[in-house]
């Protein structure tokens, strides 16, 4: 039941986006600490945001629920797992989270973000 809500937590359903104001999909701030990203839900948008933490991100990228690239985990396979895309000018903006299915109550949700254009890693 604990990995289920960690899970909604990070990505919810789209039905519970659209009825939840802000919803918080996949949070990181860099090692250096001076740069942070943030998917989350408002409303009907999934917004990315990305600059310094506390101050006005330097980058907004905003879509619709279902223009975002939304793709819940599918049942299949030792880890639960979803993710969420935004793109903007050519650059495709990846968030995943994972965890281990037989993973103990405490186990840590992993996560990474993957910026491309094209088929290069950015």
């Amino acid at each position: 039941m604990r990995l289920a809500l960690i899970l909604l937590a990070l990505f919810p359903s789209v039905a519970m986006a659209q009825s939840t104001p802000a919803s918080d999909l996949f949070a990181c701030t860099f090692q250096n600490g001076k740069k942070a990203v943030k998917f989350d839900i408002y409303g009907d948008t999934v917004r990315y945001r990305f600059g310094r933490p506390g101050q006005n991100p330097e980058l907004v990228v905003l879509h619709t629920v279902r223009q975002a690239g939304m793709r819940p985990w599918n049942g299949v396979g030792s880890s639960v797992w979803d993710e969420v895309s935004v793109e903007n000018q050519g650059v495709t903006y990846l968030a995943s989270a994972w965890i281990d299915r037989n993973a103990s109550e405490n186990a840590v949700v992993n996560g990474s973000l993957l910026v491309m254009k094209g088929d290069k890693q950015l």
